[in-house]
Formats: structure tokens, sequence, C-alpha cells
């Protein structure tokens, strides 16, 4: 009985060191759709909430001048039938010129519980033609083209409708 008593106690101070819901993001980011149906051809906008969930301050690098947050983060759409639309093609230079990049970057500090957001023009990065599309992004604290190993969250999924 005192072997099947040890065995039990070890397997719940294991289980105690292992949290079953895996590692807590210290930030979050959430999107919010359209709320109507685009035309083809107009500038598409989206907000992007960056919230600290955390217990501790975050540091996050924000743009200067011209303020671009979507190249801050990566933003990923497909059509209806998962394809990628095209790049703009600003943008597929950027990506195929990654040094060509410039621009300054301010430190800001978001304390526990607090929130900021970004404008992001999806249409700076793709060409959307009529149809329905699915939207998410993940960020980091820096720009994901200067250091893609750091940490990141992932964006809930939108809809999002273009017609003619």
């Amino acid at each position: 009985m005192r072997h099947i008593w040890n065995i039990l106690v070890n397997v719940l101070l294991c289980a105690g060191a292992f949290p079953a819901s895996g590692p807590v993001q210290p930030f979050s980011v959430t999107l919010d759709a359209p709320s109507a149906a685009v035309k083809i051809g107009s500038e598409v906008r989206i907000k992007a909430t960056i919230t600290n969930t955390s217990d501790h301050e975050i540091r996050f690098a924000r743009s200067l001048g011209l303020r671009d947050e979507e190249f801050e983060c990566e933003i990923e759409v497909r059509d209806a039938r998962g394809r990628i639309p095209p790049l703009t093609p600003a943008f597929r230079n950027q990506k195929e010129n990654p040094t060509s990049r410039w621009g300054s970057y301010m430190t800001y500090v978001l304390e526990p519980g607090k929130s900021f957001q970004d404008d992001l023009i999806i249409s700076h990065v793709y060409t959307l033609e009529a149809g329905e599309y699915t939207i998410w992004v993940t960020r980091g604290t820096r720009p994901l083209w200067q250091n893609p190993k750091q940490e990141t969250a992932k964006s809930n999924t939108i809809k999002l409708t273009v017609t003619n």
C-alpha cells in the first residue's frame, strides 16, 4: 500500500509541474472586420488591437513617420479556395529586398491590461479581386522581418467580402 501511495504522490507532483493549458501568451492580437463589404480597388483597412495580457510591462517597437503598420506584422489572406491573392508590386519588392526597408521606430511601453491599435491597410499588401477572404495576422514586439525568432501572437480570423 505504501508503494502505491508513493506512486500517486509522484504522479500528482509531476502533473502540477506541467500545466495542461500550455504557455500563456503575454499579449494578444484581435482584428476587427470591416462592417460591410468593400468595393474592388478601394482601400481595405482593418483595426488590430494589441493587448498586454501579462502581469508586466511589454515593450513594442512602433514605427514613426509613414506609420505603415502592415509592414510590422505578417498579414495572411486566403480566398474562398484557400489561395493567397497576389502581392502588390510595392510589397513584393519589400519581401524580395528586405534590406530596402527603412524607417524609424520608437519603444512603446504597454502596461498590463492596456491596449493599443494599429491600422492595417490590406490593400497595401495584397491585390484583392471580388470574392470572400479570410484574414489573420501574426505580430511580435518588433517587426517580424527584424527578428523572426521573437515571441509572437496570432490574431483571430476575420472574414472580408470584396464586391464589384
